[in-house]
């Protein structure tokens, strides 16, 4: 009997180890520190081979700009408690984490703070780390667009009264030259006539010409109709006035 109890024994011790194994209960109390390099930091208590204090590099990765972190321990713990501190600068894009957790922020750096129970500890998260001294530049690049504003206004100035006094400066379209006509087909007064519309430069009032000229009415006012038969001159009526003007 004593025999038969000797070989029950590594059974017994068999069965007792595995039910042990077996009624293992995760825990986890741990704080983990993100660095530029994409590293992690762990330090706290677990009894899960994933936390085991130290660096590692196995919880990051990096695509383009983007950093990926991904905790997975499949098995359930009975008790979560954990800090995930990220990067100085980083901006989180996109977060999963196991149970309720609440976010802190020191200055331009973010932690993490939750807690679970009977959860698996799932945790996924997407961020960007931005320069350190980000800041320092917004002040530069808006005092350099500003710069570079004052310079397009000042610039758009000189042109723009350049091109104005361009126009100012620059002859305008030549006047068409007075009609031409032949001296020796037109009377002294009607000589006196045209140049006196030359000399004026301007439409005058017929009136005006028979008192500079000193023509008498009948006279002037057939010489006129005379210029304006020959299209050196044209008459317009303005109300009870007459308006005489060389012809261009």
């Amino acid at each position: 009997m004593v025999r038969a109890f000797r070989n029950f024994l590594p059974v017994l011790f068999a069965v007792l180890l595995l039910s042990s194994c077996a009624a293992q209960e995760y825990y986890a109390d741990v704080k983990i520190v993100l660095s530029e390099n994409g590293s992690a930091e762990i330090s706290g208590t677990s009894n899960h081979e994933l936390f085991v204090p130290g660096q590692t590099q196995e919880f990051t990765s990096k695509q383009g700009a983007i950093w990926s972190l991904d905790i997975s321990a499949p098995e359930t713990f009975s008790q979560i408690v954990y800090e995930i501190i990220f990067p100085e600068g980083a901006s989180i894009e996109k977060i999963v984490l196991p149970g309720n957790y609440r976010v802190e922020t020191n200055g331009s750096q973010i932690s993490i703070i939750g807690v679970a129970e009977n959860s698996q500890f799932n945790a996924e998260a997407d961020y960007l780390i931005l320069p350190k001294n980000f800041s320092d530049y917004v002040l530069p690049a808006i005092l350099l667009l500003l710069f570079l504003a004052a310079i397009a206004a000042v610039l758009y100035f000189l042109v723009f009264r350049e091109k104005k006094f361009l126009e100012k400066e620059s002859p305008r379209e030549t006047e068409p030259a007075p009609k031409k006509y032949n001296k020796e087909s037109l009377t002294e007064r009607q000589l006196q006539i045209i140049d006196y519309l030359e000399k004026k430069g301007s439409a005058v009032m017929q009136s005006e010409l028979q008192k500079s000229l000193g023509l008498p009415k009948a006279s002037l006012s057939r010489n006129l109709d005379s210029l304006a038969r020959k299209e050196i001159i044209s008459k317009e009526r303005k109300g009870m006035s007459m308006v005489v003007f060389l012809k261009k």
